[in-house]
């Protein structure tokens, strides 16, 4: 009777060890992206700059990047941010080569919201350049400076900014129904993740 047990135990395993395995295999790059889709269409559609920004910054927030996407248990997990900073550009970040930087080589525009993120096998293309260029982000100080193409009395005064009054969201979306998300302010993030732990316990 006990060594039927174990058996069964073992046979448990086994299958849900096939199983894991067979839901790593779905989760390729297209269905990362596919997820991602439906965290813009949020954002793009109910994001709203409170009015404490709106006057520190002067405008609306109107560029977004993916800080992180990963895949944890059952959720598909994305951190997405508000930019306040330029985005520059080294002359290592070549048209037609994968950034190696942390330059983004992804964009999605919807809602005259510009939405960036970097992957590790698209090649880096004029089109990007251009948009980052429309919406008055892309800095090339450092490949004019490389090329001596800056005026001998520049003056290198660009600053990045750290503002951690400016949150972004944490979404925990369903692997089995992407439609059903979780949005949290990453503010709320330590909070929520110490009730989940509870309930799990």
């Amino acid at each position: 009777m006990k060594i039927n047990k174990i058996v069964i135990y073992l046979l448990c395993i086994i299958l849900y060890s096939c199983t894991t395995y067979q839901k790593s295999l779905d989760l390729s790059i297209d269905s990362l992206e596919n997820v991602r889709e439906v965290v813009i269409n949020d954002m793009a559609i109910n994001y709203k700059t409170s009015k404490k920004h709106l006057k520190k910054y002067g405008k609306p927030f109107d560029v977004f990047i993916f800080y992180s996407d990963s895949i944890i248990g059952d959720n598909y997990v994305f951190h997405i941010i508000p930019n306040y900073n330029d985005v520059s550009i080294r002359i290592e970040d070549s048209i037609g080569e994968v950034p190696d930087s942390g330059f983004p080589n992804r964009f999605c525009e919807i809602n005259n919201k510009l939405f960036l993120w970097k992957d590790k096998v698209t090649p880096m293309n004029q089109t990007i350049l251009n948009k980052l260029n429309r919406y008055g982000i892309l800095d090339s100080t450092a490949v004019k400076k490389e090329l001596d193409l800056l005026p001998l009395d520049f003056e290198d005064n660009r600053v990045f900014r750290i503002d951690h009054s400016v949150n972004g969201y944490f979404y925990f979306v369903c692997k089995n129904n992407i439609l059903n998300y979780k949005k949290i302010p990453s503010y709320k993030l330590k909070k929520y993740l110490d009730r989940l732990s509870i309930q799990c316990k």
